[in-house]
């Protein structure tokens, strides 16, 4: 197995072991992919969800993540893999994943602040960063929302939601 692919692996395990149990409890982990194709793991209690998830129409993300609690589907690129989650990036993943109807949260994560900081400058606005190193840390590209989907995001998932009032319902 070569470095690449190692350092992909590894930051897979730290998704699943770090950043999901303190940046996102409650929440559970549809797909995790490193970059050579080899699905890493698919716990069995998201394996009927894992239906859900796109396939053969893009890149799809390293990590999916769903958020029970909140309904959110948290979409993770790791830099070192499938770079970062750029303005170009974002623009594919909102697209590949549409269908879903559910609030979308762009994370990528980086293995240090020193890769971080080569990548800084093009991480697009409405995303957000885990280091895994402060793995307690998430930073947010957003000054109008503290953590979750973006306000545009929750607007059009909220606009494109039915809703039926319990008096319309057929009985």
């Amino acid at each position: 197995m070569g470095e690449f692919m190692k350092t992909c692996i590894e930051m897979l395990a730290k998704l699943q072991n770090s950043f999901c149990p303190l940046v996102f409890p409650r929440s559970r982990i549809l797909y995790l992919h490193a970059e050579g194709g080899a699905l890493a793991s698919i716990p069995a209690c998201s394996r009927r969800r894992n239906r859900e998830i796109p396939r053969g129409v893009g890149r799809l993300p390293n990590a999916v993540i769903y958020h029970v609690a909140r309904g959110w589907i948290i979409l993770v690129d790791i830099a070192k893999c499938n770079g970062p989650v750029d303005s170009h990036r974002r623009a594919e993943l909102k697209t590949l994943f549409t269908s879903l109807n559910r609030p979308l949260v762009f994370v990528t994560a980086f293995r240090d602040q020193c890769e971080f900081a080569r990548f800084q400058a093009v991480l697009s606005w409405g995303t957000s960063a885990w280091i895994s190193t402060v793995p307690e840390h998430l930073i947010i590209f957003d000054g109008q929302q503290l953590m979750g989907p973006s306000l545009y995001e929750r607007q059009r998932v909220r606009s494109s939601r039915m809703c039926i009032s319990p008096l319309m319902r057929n009985p």
